[in-house]
């Protein structure tokens, strides 16, 4: 039994931008494309964050780090020395899984090179390792993919599920090398020990990616929940197999498009039980208006009861905002019950910075009433990956970020962002325009200004460049909308105060 090598980061590493207890920024600069692509909370005060880099020179090289960030401090980040060297194989940690017992079992894929004379023949594998709670290796193993899919497949989309028997079902995406179109879904189970004791190919053409595995309300069956590809009569293929626990086939299915008719997932969605036994179920909606000719697309949650019927449902942002869910996991319920939800606003680049991406955060109760949400960014274009609700009722996000005035083409910074309990990351030192209460669209505009708060009994007031009020609005719902018809084109400074203090405050532009 050997140990993982702890190395505290240097913090020239990377750059730490820190606001208010609790959160935190820290953004890897480098001149290689990397991803936080699987982030995962302990019940101690840390998370444990995955990033693998993309280096787009060498496109066919992809290298892995764990990290374990603290709550409280990034100062206190280390570092897991994993050994993934191994003579002509590359191995590349994908997703992780905190044990009870506060051990950890890692998954990840691995690609060992055969050389001929002219070729070179990729074999593509599955690789676990187990450790202890301190970090000791207990175990690892090598998992050959079957014959059919072995050397033409690109792995992705890493799922776990901690079965009641004591073993655990890896779920994951395949895709073939040669025709993008043509992806399967494959699941492993292993015991403790780390054996594999069966695994299923879904064979589906074309498409099919797995994003979520839960147990069914009563853990009886499981749900395979993924989006594109075939599922049986489902439209667009949106929703899930339905799979007993003996063999993991198909007993049934439920399709999403069908329950939520003009409005469906049609994005990457993540779906989970909460602590009353229902399935919550969250991701980017998208519905195409007939009368506007336009596609709207929108963050969406919705409960549902045992026989798959909506009994809560809520519209997190608006259509005309283009937001998408994070794509590997976008949803998680903290020990409160609060339900955690992370995606991006896609916007275009534009003259001015105020166009890049923002990403977006709320919470939720268990009705799916709306407690807090924010609005973090225009200052690059960022790309969200994965979430966890962390063990001191913040949120932690991942995935990475490009700026087209610093970043080379094809480069992206990974990037972790930590709030506290109340999504709180400013202080008096932060650029304004980086975090938002409040977001007001569109923007630039014209006849009209929307504004978006959580902010109770708050006003909005619009100034001038120099400074004079032009209008004063109070807000006394979640969206209210501003007649601008009368003002000149130009730039206007906005805040949003409460009780007569600032919460939030910003520029709007009108064409």
């Amino acid at each position: 039994m050997f140990k993982v090598n702890l190395i505290i980061v240097l913090i020239s590493a990377f750059v730490v931008s820190l606001y208010a207890q609790g959160s935190y920024k820290v953004v890897f600069e480098g001149p290689e494309h990397g991803v936080f692509s699987r982030i995962v909370a302990t019940s101690q005060d840390e998370f444990i964050a995955i990033k693998f880099d993309y280096p787009f020179r060498t496109p066919k090289v992809i290298t892995s780090e764990i990290y374990s960030f603290n709550n409280y401090s990034p100062y206190d980040t280390i570092r897991w020395e994993l050994n993934l060297s191994r003579n002509d194989t590359a191995i590349s940690a994908r997703d992780i899984y905190c044990e009870p017992d506060g051990g950890f079992l890692i998954s990840g894929i691995g690609v060992h090179y055969t050389y001929t004379d002219t070729l070179i023949i990729h074999n593509r594998f599955n690789w676990m390792m187990r450790l202890d709670a301190m970090k000791n290796v207990i175990w690892e193993r090598f998992y050959p993919l079957p014959e059919e899919i072995r050397k033409t497949s690109v792995l992705s989309h890493m799922n776990f599920l901690a079965l009641i028997s004591g073993n655990y079902l890896l779920g994951e995406t395949i895709q073939s090398d040669s025709i993008a179109s043509i992806i399967h879904l494959y699941l492993i189970e292993i015991n403790s020990q780390g054996e594999m004791v069966k695994s299923k190919v879904f064979y589906q053409s074309p498409g099919g990616w797995l994003m979520s595995l839960s147990y069914d309300f009563n853990t009886s069956s499981i749900l395979l929940h993924k989006v594109g590809g075939e599922l049986f009569d489902c439209a667009n293929g949106i929703g899930a197999f339905i799979l007993d626990t003996a063999n993991y086939d198909t007993i049934g299915r439920v399709c999403y498009r069908e329950i939520w008719k003009s409005y469906g997932f049609t994005e990457p969605y993540d779906a989970m039980l909460n602590q009353e036994g229902d399935l919550i179920v969250a991701g980017s909606y998208s519905h195409w208006n007939f009368s506007s000719n336009t596609m709207e697309r929108f963050l969406g949650v919705e409960r549902l009861d045992t026989l798959y019927q909506i009994t809560h449902e809520i519209m997190l942002t608006d259509p005309d905002t283009m937001t998408y869910a994070a794509w590997a996991n976008c949803l998680d319920i903290n020990a409160q019950g609060e339900i955690c939800v992370a995606g991006s606003f896609d916007n275009a680049l534009g003259f001015f910075t105020d166009y890049y991406d923002l990403i977006y955060l709320a919470k939720l109760d268990p009705e799916l009433n709306l407690i807090s949400e924010r609005y973090i960014g225009r200052d690059a274009e960022y790309t969200v990956d994965c979430m966890a609700a962390t063990s001191d009722g913040g949120i932690a996000v991942g995935g990475y970020q490009y700026d087209y005035l610093v970043n080379e083409e094809n480069e992206g910074d990974p990037f972790v962002i930590k709030t506290d309990a109340g999504l709180w990351l400013d202080t008096p030192q932060i650029n304004e325009k980086n975090v938002h209460r409040a977001l007001v669209y569109p923007n630039p505009g014209s006849h009209e200004i929307n504004v978006r708060t959580t902010i109770k009994q708050a006003v909005f007031r619009l100034y001038n460049v120099s400074g004079n009020l032009i209008q004063e609005q109070p807000l006394y719902q979640l969206i209210t909308t501003i007649n601008t018809t009368s003002l000149p084109q130009g730039a206007y400074w906005w805040t949003l105060t409460q009780q007569e203090q600032i919460s939030d405050r910003g520029k709007w532009i009108k064409y």
